[in-house]
């Protein structure tokens, strides 16, 4: 119970620190939480459940190029971006659930 109350406290504390450090140690900070983030993700899919599928890595990269295309290119607001980014990658990922979803109705 201790343990998992401290483990609690040390996830928020490490989770508050971004916004208390300066411009570049915060986008650091935020960056390896990020790739925390991924390599945990990947840790269960491939170490616990046994798959191996790098979908999860695409999905991001695709939001990211999307944020940086539009940032650029069109030269919008990051608030607009990230909105448009989150967008694009939920829309990326509906198309690939669809595909799935078709893949399975035609195999039986």
């Amino acid at each position: 119970m201790i343990a998992s109350r401290a483990a609690a406290a040390s996830r928020f504390v490490a989770s508050a620190l971004a916004f208390m450090l300066g411009g570049y140690a915060t986008d650091v900070y935020r960056k390896m939480l990020i790739w925390i983030a991924l390599a945990l993700s990947y840790n269960f899919l491939f170490g616990i459940a046994g798959q191996v599928a790098f979908s999860h890595f695409a999905f991001a990269g695709v939001g990211a190029y999307a944020v940086v295309i539009l940032a650029t290119v069109q030269l919008l607001q990051s608030v607009t971006v990230v909105r448009m980014g989150i967008a694009i990658l939920f829309a990326a990922a509906l198309l690939q659930a669809a595909a799935i979803v078709l893949r399975r109705r035609c195999a039986s």
